[in-house]
């Protein structure tokens, strides 16, 4: 063999490894940059909340200290965000956007919450969140209720 074919050979080999040590990083890569994005996703969505959350109860003392008609339509209007930001989030977890595994342990007990507020102060529009409502009567069920902690890294 002469020199240059050992140079070849030798460089082949270096490219297959190279090429391996690739993959297994891009792999790497891929699975912190899908957390990365999913705790981006619930970051986003928790701020929302708490955004909803914070105008509701601005609304709430509003329509108490002067119970006008304006102020009761704008408290609905506020209820009603809130309940429909519950229901693009219930529609995350129903297309697996985001972690099940620690959805119910982070958003159970509001969801109920909501969804026992819009029955009993808003019974006509109940039916217009479908996803939320799906979700609240998953979350009945023994299966959600005995689920294990999430893992957490």
């Amino acid at each position: 063999m002469t020199s240059a074919e050992i140079i070849s050979i030798i460089a082949i080999v270096l490219s297959f490894v190279t090429s391996f040590f690739a993959l297994i990083f891009t792999r790497r890569s891929m699975k912190v940059n899908f957390k990365s994005s999913s705790a981006r996703t619930e970051i986003t969505i928790r701020n929302a909340i708490n955004l909803a959350l914070q105008y509701m109860d601005d609304k709430i003392i509003a329509e108490e200290k002067e119970p006008t008609q304006l102020n009761h339509r704008i408290l609905t209007d506020a209820v009603l965000r809130v309940a429909n930001l519950y229901d693009d989030v219930c529609g995350l977890y129903l297309r697996a956007k985001i972690d099940r595994s620690s959805f119910f342990f982070s958003y159970k007990t509001e969801i109920i919450q909501v969804v026992k507020m819009v029955e009993a102060d808003y019974p006509k529009h109940k039916d217009s969140f479908p996803r939320l409502t799906k979700v609240y009567e998953i979350s009945l069920t023994d299966e959600v209720i005995n689920a294990p902690m999430p893992h957490v890294e």
